[in-house]
């Protein structure tokens, strides 16, 4: 991909981002500090960071949880990264996330994530994936840092592995 192409991308984000921000000035009351069951789905790509490996994921994602009404949120939730061939990761963890201001439309966050993975061809591992972000009304932006590790049997035989990915998600809060 060419840089012309990544700043057509980086550049139509930003309008995205920035008519989301107009649109909720309106809308005062962030769903990410009410009381109450809250849920999460998102979509991400993911760039893998592991020395020796390249490539990129989709991950789509879900949860749903409790918000305790003061900005923080414990849930459990699932994912799917689709890897570039053939192979794909399906975590399951448990999330706690907090949201730092209550009355702005803008709200800075920090997540975690832990868990278990497991992988195509018959592997599992423990999964740990710290992340920061912004709520814009319903909405959030999130970076975040995954990485997990574990073994997979292939024909009869266990490898351990480790994988490292920067993810960058977009999603919405119902």
């Amino acid at each position: 991909m060419n840089t012309k192409v990544l700043y057509k991308i980086a550049f139509f984000v930003l309008l995205t981002f920035a008519g989301v921000i107009a649109s909720a000035q309106t809308r005062m009351s962030s769903p990410f500090f009410k009381k109450g069951i809250t849920g999460y789905a998102s979509m991400g790509g993911a760039a893998l960071v592991t020395r020796g490996t390249e490539g990129s994921e989709i991950a789509p994602s879900a949860s749903i949880g409790y918000g305790f009404g003061e900005g923080t949120y414990l849930g459990t939730g699932t994912s799917c990264y689709f890897h570039s061939g053939n192979d794909w990761t399906v975590p399951i963890f448990v999330e706690m996330k907090h949201s730092f201001t209550k009355n702005n439309v803008i709200s800075p966050f920090a997540d975690v994530k832990s868990g278990f993975v497991f992988t195509k061809p018959h592997g599992h591992g423990l999964l740990i994936c710290p992340g920061v972000g912004v709520n814009v009304s319903r909405f959030f932006m999130e970076c975040s840092f995954s990485y997990d590790s574990g073994e997979i049997n292939t024909q009869g035989e266990k490898y351990n592995y480790k994988r490292e990915l920067i993810l960058m998600s977009f999603g919405i809060a119902f």
